[in-house]
């Protein structure tokens, strides 16, 4: 066989076998790193062919042929680590310290963002500057690597956004130049956050436990500054983090976002999404301020309050840096036609589900605490049925805001695909199902079957026990749907106005049975689910049966068994029955006045 045909049989054969590698391959999922729904497809343009070379000189010719210039290998960029960033509403600013933090203020985040873990460090920002040749910030003598970049004007944290945004296909979100500059809130590419972003996420989001630094009440633990940084900047992701996994937003590194800075803008800003008034001292020499957050390694612990304000000229690089934003663009929450419930989206990732040798400690320490009260026996082998804990991958999915309400559940039943509950009243109220007065409190008495018929009538299924765990969990394996803390206020749960108990004398939330769905909005989870800690016990769709070790993907239980899982805690349990790791196994015919259930969703394939 000639040469010619011999290599071009193999170029064919090595073509077919990588195109088969990857149409078989599984789409990889990234551990700790928040997915983003809805993520673009980005068609790649087949290789340019180059056109034909001239004939080479001959032997005899005189002429020296021009020595190649090798071609640069592609940057490619670090992909950087997001956190979903729930919409909410919290109160900005602060009373003392600065009057440019006055008055506070109530804002309602609506959209939900992704926010990175950490500050851009030199490592990211090196790579920016060799594909584009823009020089390199110094890093005055101590370091690079991990370091947040500083010296970088807003103008060039805005170029690294659309940069990095066209290198991973996205739609860039600036356009313009200079003080035109326009942002795209609507693209899906990155961009620097907006003030009131920044400080609802410094503050914990949804999950914010009030404190006065991004992460706590002590400026050692959780920011670099004057007192503890030894006069430098330090590696990002090495104090404690917030309650949302975001580090260093308290010091380091001042970090640019995106508004015009206006010392009294607070007094006439929007109560929704506000984005920064115009610009103002346009025509001075250096131009206008834009606004920053956190602190620098020098500064002083005055400056390290989540709701500290300063500015900049845009134009100036000084100590500055930035992280980075990004809208989420899939829709997180859908009505589900047939009952109207309100579901809430979960991008896919992963969590370590059930608990560890540590967690287990915990639990029997809170339920040794709250039995003093009614004499409860607490062992460690109560908790066995959460271990091994082990990592879970799971694909984007929707789940139900609140569980499936008495009012929703009677549709079923007028529709002649549900069956009634199997008793009307509840533990303290003759009278519950079926009577308007509570159309908005959780169905209970029914099986899990009667769960199951519920939501395939709903155009649903229940969730399966992975799918629930992680939506009250999240990626941070949070040992409760708010956090790592108990906390008797955000939660229905058996207390000191609970004629069943109480398991929990200091606090009374005024439900000594079920309360109204979503009563409880501070105890939502990190997806924007609520009641997932309390209320009612929830039905899911697995057989029982123990954890097995190893990673697993998409979990679904055993395929038989003898008994059904509820999960969560209800209005008479203890605080340890709370977490989120919290299981139950009770026969296929159970029904009590103390569990109903809420459905979930899979993502289609046209939802991605």
């Amino acid at each position: 066989m000639p040469a010619r045909y011999i290599v071009i049989a193999t170029i064919l054969v090595i073509s077919i076998l990588i195109a088969g590698c990857v149409g078989a391959a599984p789409t990889p999922i990234s551990s700790g790193v928040s997915a983003v729904p809805g993520p673009d497809v980005v068609t790649l343009a087949p290789p340019t062919m180059a056109p034909p070379t001239a004939a080479l000189p001959t032997a005899t010719s005189t002429a020296v042929p021009p020595t190649a210039t090798p071609t640069p290998a592609p940057v490619e960029p670090i992909a950087p680590d997001m956190v979903l960033v729930g919409p909410g509403t919290f109160q900005m600013g602060a009373t003392d310290g600065r009057a440019d933090a006055q008055p506070v203020h109530p804002v309602e985040i609506t959209r939900p963002f992704y926010l990175a873990r950490y500050e851009i460090s030199l490592d990211e920002y090196d790579r920016f500057c060799e594909d584009t040749g823009v020089h390199k910030p110094s890093d005055s003598g101590w370091g690079r690597g991990q370091r947040p970049v500083i010296g970088v004007d807003w103008y060039d944290a805005v170029a690294y956004c659309n940069w990095l945004s066209e290198k991973e296909g996205l739609t860039p979100c600036y356009s313009g130049k200079g003080r035109l500059t326009q942002c795209d809130f609507s693209a899906n590419g990155y961009r620097l956050p907006t003030e009131a972003e920044w400080e609802y996420a410094a503050r914990g989001g949804s999950q914010s436990r009030g404190y006065p630094y991004a992460g706590g009440d002590d400026p050692d633990a959780v920011a670099w500054y004057a007192d503890n940084s030894g006069g430098t900047t330090q590696p990002v992701g090495q104090k404690q983090p917030n309650e949302l996994g975001l580090y260093d937003m308290s010091g380091n590194a001042y970090e640019w976002c995106w508004d015009w800075y206006g010392d009294g803008y607070y007094a006439a800003s929007p109560a929704s999404d506000p984005a920064g008034p115009p610009p103002t001292n346009v025509n001075t020499p250096r131009g206008p301020n834009k606004s920053r957050r956190s602190s620098a390694w020098r500064e002083g612990v005055e400056f390290l309050s989540v709701a500290f304000r300063s500015f900049d000229y845009a134009s100036y690089a000084g100590e500055n840096g930035f992280r980075l934003a990004r809208t989420a663009l899939a829709p997180t929450t859908q009505t589900r036609p047939a009952d109207e419930a309100v579901m809430v989206y979960v991008p896919a990732g992963e969590f370590t589900m059930g608990s560890s040798y540590e967690q287990s400690k915990y639990a029997l320490a809170l339920c040794r605490e709250y039995s003093k009260v009614n004499s409860v026996i607490c062992t460690a082998a109560s908790f066995d049925n959460e271990k091994p804990a082990h990592a879970v991958a799971l694909d984007g999915y929707w789940i139900d805001r609140t569980e499936v309400t008495n009012g929703q559940y009677q549709r079923c039943v007028a529709a002649g695909a549900c069956t009634p509950p199997v008793e009307t009243g509840s533990y303290t109220r003759e009278s519950y199902y079926g009577d308007p007065a509570y159309d908005n409190y959780p169905v209970v008495w029914v099986t899990q079957q009667q769960a199951a018929d519920y939501c395939v009538w709903a155009g649903a299924q229940l969730p399966t026990e992975a799918q629930w765990e992680y939506a009250a969990r999240g990626p941070e394996s949070l040992l409760f749907p708010w956090g790592n803390t108990f906390d008797g206020t955000r939660l229905n749960i058996c207390d000191a106005g609970c004629t069943a108990g109480p398991n929990n004398p200091r606090v009374n939330d005024g439900y000594p049975d079920t309360a109204p769905v979503g009563s409880f909005p501070t105890g939502v989870s990190w997806c924007g689910a609520l009641d997932l800690g309390g209320n009612v016990r929830e039905w899911v769709g697995d057989w029982f049966g123990y954890y097995a070790a190893g990673r697993q993907v998409n979990p679904t239980g055993p395929a038989t068994g003898t008994s059904r899982v509820p999960r969560g805690g209800c209005w008479l349990d203890r605080p340890d029955d709370a977490r989120s790791a919290n299981r139950g196994e009770n026969d296929t015919d159970y029904t009590r006045h103390k569990v109903g259930f809420r459905c979930a969703l899979c993502e289609t394939a046209a939802q991605r």
